[in-house]
């Protein structure tokens, strides 16, 4: 009853860690699009009502590297964290899966040399 109950807290504490780490995806994607609406609406509304920097072409680059290249390298961090969320359960579910048929083909194997 105790290797249960142990088990099953186990798989309890796997399952939470999975969710917290989904949970900090989730709300780091949800910080991304916020922040970038954010600075796309700076970069197309707020800075040309300004006016002064279409005529600095050297601003202009620069703010056009950092707009495109901070979404960019965002980006990709967020993908990168996703694939590492989202995979990890799956090979979890591949493990657990590999095991239960091991054990499986095990025990009917042991059954067959009984018989």
């Amino acid at each position: 009853m105790e290797l249960m109950e142990e088990q099953q807290h186990q798989r309890y504490q796997k399952a939470l860690k999975i969710v917290k780490r989904q949970k900090a995806f989730y709300r780091h994607l949800i910080v991304y699009l916020v922040i970038m609406m954010a600075l796309f609406v700076m970069r197309y509304f707020i800075f040309p009502k300004i006016g002064y920097y279409y005529e600095d072409q050297g601003f202009k680059d620069w703010l056009n590297w950092n707009t495109y290249g901070l979404a960019a390298v965002w980006l990709i961090a967020i993908i990168i964290q996703g694939i590492v969320v989202f995979k990890s359960k799956t090979i979890s579910n591949w493990e657990e899966n590999k095991i239960q048929e091991i054990l499986s083909k095990e025990e009917i194997n042991n059954n067959q040399k009984w018989k």
